[in-house]
């Protein structure tokens, strides 16, 4: 298991998931849990779970969400 950290922006408001409602717009720190898979000589990734960091009034909330609700909603963004 490793996490990989990266940034995401979103240009409008968005919503990540039903239980956490909508989010302003902006770039947000993402951390990626991802296993190991492993074929023959070759090894690869598969991403399990992801954490969104909202930085609000300062004080950092965390939320935790599907690769794909993440994927999902970064589409939605890029498609509007």
């Amino acid at each position: 298991m490793k996490t990989r950290r990266s940034t995401v922006s979103f240009n409008k408001p968005f919503v990540l998931n039903a239980q956490v409602g909508e989010l302003p717009a902006g770039t947000y720190d993402v951390e990626t849990d991802e296993e190991e898979i492993g074929a023959g000589e070759y090894t690869g990734y598969r991403r399990t779970a992801v954490v969104l960091y909202v930085v609000q009034g300062g004080s950092t909330r965390s939320i935790a969400a599907t690769p794909k609700e993440l994927d999902s909603a970064l589409t939605r963004d890029k498609e509007a």
